[in-house]
C-alpha cells in the first residue's frame, strides 16, 4: 500500500519551467548570488476568492530558467507569447508555512467547490470525514489536508491585489491568461514544488503508513475510518485524472491525457487501495442490507445510508467503468461498493 501514488509529483519535461529543484527549494532569502532586488509581498489566487501571500524578489537567471509562456489562441489558432519579469519566491520556508495555513483555512471552501450537496455519496462521505477529523482522527485530518493541498497544484495561479510587479492583465481573448496577471513561470514551478515536496509527500508517507496499519489490523471499530480514508484518496485520484485531461485540452495536447506516466501511476495506486479494501477488509460487504449492524449507531446509520445510495445509483455507476470514463467523478470511489471487483487496466498498458 505504501507504493500507492495519489497525485502528480511535477510537470512533464515540456512543461517544466525550471529543472533546478534544488536551487528553487533551498536558496536562502539573502543569497546575493541569486537575488537582484529587495523583497516585496504579492498575493496570488486561483479564482476562488482564496488568497496566498508570498515574498518574491527579482533573480539572476540561469540558462534553463524560463520566463515566457506560450500558447495557441483558443479561437484564432494563432500562437501567443507572454514574457514576464524574472521574479521568484524568495523565502521558501515562509511559503511552506503560508501553504499550510492556506490548506487549514480553505479546506471547507475547496470541498464545497469540488463537491456539491447533490452528489450524495461524496458529499456525505466528506462530511463524515470532517466530523471524525474534528473528533480526533489524525488519519482523516491528514487525508483531508492531502486532498485540499492537491488542489493547489491543479489550477493556475494569478497575481491579485495592489502589488502586481508592474504588470497589467492581458487583454487577448482566447488566451488562457485573458484578464489575468499570471505568476511568473519560476514562481508557478516553486508553488507546485513547495506544495508537493514540503506538504504533500510527507502527508502521503504518513497517511499510507497509518492506513496500512489499520487495514492489516482489520478491527471492526476502524472500518468507517478506513472506508473514509480510502474513499477520499480515490476521489483525489479522480480529480488528478480529471485535471490531467483538462490540461491536455488547454494546451492542445493531441492525446486524451498529457502525462501518461502519471495516469499509469495513479491507476496502479487506485488498484492497490481497492485491492486492500476488498480483499483484506472485505469492505464491500458492509454496504449490503443489514451487514453494518455491528457498528456503532452513528457509523451504522452512515454506512447504511451510503450503501442505499450506491444501490440506487448502481446502473449509472457501473456505466462509468464499462465506458472507461476515467476522468469522471466516482469512477474509482464507486468501485468500493460492489462485490466482484477486479483491477482496472491503465490506458497506458
Amino acid at each position: 500500500m505504501s507504493s500507492s501514488e495519489l497525485f502528480r509529483r511535477g510537470p512533464t519535461e515540456e512543461f517544466c519551467w525550471s529543472p533546478r529543484k534544488t536551487r528553487w527549494l533551498q536558496t536562502a532569502p539573502n543569497d546575493a548570488k541569486v537575488w537582484l532586488s529587495s523583497g516585496c509581498q504579492i498575493t496570488v489566487s486561483q479564482d476562488l476568492g482564496l488568497k496566498l501571500s508570498l515574498v518574491v524578489k527579482r533573480y539572476q537567471p540561469l540558462p534553463d530558467d524560463q520566463d515566457t509562456y506560450t500558447w495557441v489562441n483558443l479561437y484564432t489558432g494563432v500562437p501567443g507569447r507572454l514574457t514576464l519579469p524574472r521574479f521568484a519566491v524568495a523565502d521558501v520556508h515562509a511559503a511552506e508555512e503560508a501553504v499550510n495555513r492556506y490548506v487549514s483555512d480553505n479546506m471547507l471552501r475547496h470541498i464545497r467547490d469540488k463537491i456539491g450537496e447533490a452528489e450524495v455519496i461524496p458529499w456525505e462521505t466528506f462530511q463524515m470525514a470532517i466530523t471524525m477529523s474534528d473528533n480526533g482522527s489524525v488519519l482523516l485530518r491528514n487525508t483531508l489536508r492531502l486532498w485540499t493541498a492537491s488542489r493547489i497544484i491543479e489550477e493556475p495561479w494569478s497575481i491579485v491585489g495592489d502589488e502586481t510587479l508592474g504588470l497589467s492583465p492581458t487583454n487577448e481573448i482566447g488566451s488562457p491568461y485573458h484578464n489575468k496577471i499570471p505568476v511568473t513561470p519560476v514562481m508557478d514551478y516553486q508553488i507546485d514544488a513547495i506544495t508537493i515536496h514540503r506538504v504533500l509527500l510527507p502527508l502521503r508517507r504518513q497517511i499510507l503508513a497509518d492506513l496500512q496499519k489499520k487495514v492489516l489490523e482489520n478491527k471492526q471499530g476502524s472500518f468507517v475510518e478506513i472506508f473514509l480514508c480510502i474513499f477520499i484518496l480515490l476521489h483525489n485520484i479522480e480529480l488528478t485524472i480529471e485535471h490531467d485531461r483538462w490540461f491536455a485540452m488547454r494546451w492542445n495536447v493531441p492525446a486524451r491525457f498529457s502525462h501518461y506516466e502519471l495516469i499509469d501511476h495513479v491507476f496502479l495506486g487506485a488498484n492497490i487501495l481497492l485491492t486492500h479494501f476488498h480483499h483484506v477488509t472485505k469492505g464491500w460487504a458492509a454496504f449490503n442490507d443489514g451487514a453494518a449492524k455491528r457498528l456503532a449507531k452513528e457509523h451504522r446509520e452512515f454506512v447504511e445510508a451510503i450503501g442505499a445510495a450506491a444501490r440506487r445509483q448502481k446502473d449509472s455507476l457501473e456505466i462509468l467503468k464499462e465506458k472507461k470514463l476515467y476522468e469522471a467523478h466516482m469512477f474509482w470511489s464507486s468501485q468500493m461498493f460492489f462485490e466482484g471487483w477486479r483491477p482496472v487496466a491503465s490506458p497506458c498498458a
